[in-house]
């Protein structure tokens, strides 16, 4: 019995790590207005405003990377717009850390 306990402890904790959880810096709502603006120059000002660090994949490729996006949300949590944006693209993301994600395309 005590065998199953750890493994079901290590199990629980191996998925907490996985299930890491986006902190970013500045959590207050974001705005944002875009008229043919790439989804790097997007996510880049994105990134600077919540406080975190975007990373690409390799899979993130250039043409994607320049997808031309016109957007407008008003007062939208980080996440929101993350998923928006990736979404246009036809990339998403996942949470590296508190303060970090990483952009790749869709299998």
């Amino acid at each position: 019995m005590r065998m199953v306990a750890v493994a079901v402890i290590t199990f629980l904790a191996a998925h907490a790590v996985e299930a890491q959880q986006l902190a970013p810096r500045n959590r207050e709502p974001l705005t944002i207005h875009l008229v043919n603006a790439t989804f790097n120059d997007a996510i880049g000002f994105v990134g600077k405003q919540a406080g975190i660090e975007v990373e690409f994949d390799e899979s993130a490729t250039p043409e994607r990377r320049n997808t031309k996006l016109t957007l407008r949300m008003e007062k939208v949590t980080l996440e929101e717009v993350l998923d928006t944006l990736t979404r246009f693209s036809g990339l998403t993301y996942k949470v590296v850390d508190a303060q970090t994600i990483l952009i790749y395309q869709l299998p």
